[in-house]
């Protein structure tokens, strides 16, 4: 049996010491111990004690383990309990749009030309039908605005040259809102959850630079890398001596563009580049696609107009741009394709990535419900959970996409579940080379790097929440799923994290039941 006092040498010491700790060499007022062989331990034993020892004992968690090839849980604690899931939530989407739309699935955004004269290439509009693509930024390609500009040549290259009307971006296929109901009002102003819409660029972040002023008093430089107008500032930054403490702050409100930034900046300072989320991200779009159109010299007469209305903008794909009986000529002029739902799904698991997880349900529901929501896009991510993975419809209720509700709710039981059911689907392979690994770029690049090969995974942190669940290669040759859920520590996220990281080094070389 595994005294207190040893349970707490075990919490505080490496997973390298592991194997000497359970053999028994952590003894309170001993100068020296004998000489053990090492031993395996017992992961349950390891894995009760750290439940009960301080810091995790007042805690909510939940531990499910289990060997797909006997089909047994080898170890449970409160595996059938609810719990926010934090990214955890990530996994539901992203595996059901590998299910239902397939790996090799790519959006599909096409530019129409409305009423173009072929012989003075003057169209009376343009426009953008936006179907959602969520790798328009320098992810996926060289910069942020790469796609825009390769878009900007394409319409050139088709010989337009002059738009006498609007540049009109059908938004459509997702419904107005660009953001879910159930987050806070914390997360508005930061970069964790930018807005979405059905034609964004840039992850639905912008770039602002910040620098010093040309003296001592002078206001300091604070410039939005956006199209012109479309970032309004109120600059209050005061450039100050070299040896002065200086600081900035920005705030934004969710109902206002203006960007205020206040505080000061030291003159031989560097500059300094500030990312914020974009305020109305498919007007952005817009806004950047028309300065890349300018810039290859094609001359536009009118404005940016965004379409929301399903109604009206099948008319204008239709030729109908105006109230008048008139139907003009539609000439698609230039088209952009995706990569691979594939690579957007490693996009969002390995680096935890939350708006594209939030474009994905949004596609979800526009693909197969006619209807680009949240609400759609988690009922058809409900119907393949339960009715087809066969998770129990009370173990999950679902808010969002990426995790950043802290209303979503699972059991670590439902997570086994999906992955076991994604173990031997025929997007399965896709699913697993999509989680983060050790040693690999993502959230588990600098973690449990002793399972580098052996481990997949999918990590989730938000306040009060660390998950970690995923395929673990055991010491007898064996692969196990395994997902570990905590809420309610109370605790910063690194204590939590490292007995999370114990508890998966014991389970992975420790002994395991059969």
């Amino acid at each position: 049996m595994i005294t207190r006092h040893a349970t707490r040498c075990l919490v505080r010491a490496t997973l390298g010491t592991f194997l000497t700790l359970a053999a028994g060499a952590c003894a309170r007022g001993t100068t020296g111990v004998a000489t053990v062989q090492p031993r395996a331990f017992d992961f349950a034993s390891i894995a009760d004690s750290i439940l009960v020892t301080p810091p995790l004992h007042r805690g909510h968690i939940g531990i499910e383990v289990y060997d797909p090839g006997t089909g047994r849980i080898l170890y449970q604690h409160d595996g059938e309990r609810r719990f926010v899931p934090a990214s955890n939530q990530k996994l539901w989407g992203t595996a059901t749009a590998l299910h239902e739309l397939g790996p090799e699935y790519r959006y599909r955004t096409p530019i129409l030309g409305i009423g173009l004269d072929a012989v003075t290439g003057t169209a009376e509009a343009l426009v953008v039908v936006g179907r959602g693509d969520p790798t328009l930024s320098a992810r996926f390609h060289p910069d942020d605005l790469a796609a825009l500009d390769s878009l900007a040549d394409s319409v050139s290259m088709a010989g337009v040259r002059r738009i006498t009307g609007d540049l009109i971006v059908d938004a459509s296929f997702f419904d107005p809102a660009i953001i879910p109901g159930t987050w806070t009002f914390g997360n508005l102003n930061g970069t964790s959850a930018p807005p979405t819409g059905a034609f964004v660029v840039a992850e639905g972040v912008f770039r602002v630079r910040v620098a010093p002023g040309p003296a001592v008093g002078a206001p300091a430089v604070v410039e939005p890398r956006a199209p012109a107008g479309v970032v309004p500032v109120l600059n209050q930054v005061i450039t100050t001596e070299n040896d002065s403490t200086a600081r900035t702050s920005n705030s934004r409100g969710p109902w206002s563009d203006t960007l205020r930034i206040s505080g000061s900046v030291n003159l031989e300072a560097d500059e300094r580049i500030m990312r914020m989320p974009m305020t109305d991200p498919v007007f952005f779009a817009a806004e950047a696609l028309a300065e890349a159109l300018r810039a290859r010299g094609i001359v536009m007469e009118g404005g940016v107009r965004i379409v929301y209305d399903s109604t009206e903008a099948a008319m204008i794909r239709e030729g109908r741009i105006s109230d008048g009986p008139a139907i003009l000529s539609v000439r698609e002029v230039a088209a952009w394709t995706s990569p691979p739902m594939g690579d957007i799904a490693a996009a969002i698991l390995a680096p935890s990535q939350n708006w594209i997880a939030e474009q994905v349900l949004r596609t979800l529901g526009a693909e197969r419900r006619g209807r680009g929501s949240w609400q759609a896009g988690i009922a058809v991510t409900n119907e393949f959970l339960f009715g087809t993975v066969g998770i129990d419809s009370t173990a999950l209720r679902l808010n969002d996409g990426s995790g950043m509700s802290n209303q979503n709710l699972v059991t670590p039981h439902a997570v086994i579940q999906l992955y076991d059911y994604a173990r031997t689907a025929p997007w399965g392979p896709v699913f697993r080379a999509a989680l983060a690994k050790p040693g690999e770029p993502g959230t588990l690049s600098s973690r449990l790097r002793h399972l580098e090969g052996r481990m997949a995974g999918k990590t989730g942190t938000l306040n009060g929440v660390n998950a970690l669940s995923g395929y673990l290669r055991v010491r007898d040759g064996r692969e196990l799923i395994f997902s570990i859920v905590s809420n309610a520590s109370g605790l910063p996220s690194g204590p939590v994290v490292a007995a999370i990281d114990q508890l998966v080094g014991a389970l992975a070389d420790g002994n395991v039941p059969r």
